[in-house]
């Protein structure tokens, strides 16, 4: 990675059962892991589980998916 360009990564943490994600951009790892960090401390209840690359990108659909749903056929509703 050239030192002009930042690339994506996704923070993935947990809350109890629950996942979640932080998107952020950092020159390198260095910068990722001070960002990791800072993510951390600003919500100290979170456990970090893993940090991941996204270098084709990553495009969020939702805010937020519940664990099961009812199945209502092929029609999803939110």
């Amino acid at each position: 990675m050239a030192s002009h360009e930042k690339a994506l990564l996704l923070l993935e943490c947990r809350e109890g059962k629950m996942g979640r994600l932080f998107p952020f951009y950092a020159r390198d790892e260095e910068e990722a892991e001070d960002q990791a960090a800072h993510i951390l401390t600003v919500f100290p209840h979170l456990v970090r589980e893993k940090l991941h690359p996204q270098p084709y990108g990553f495009m969020l659909i939702y805010e937020r998916l519940q664990g099961y749903i009812q199945d209502e056929g092929d029609v999803q509703q939110r």
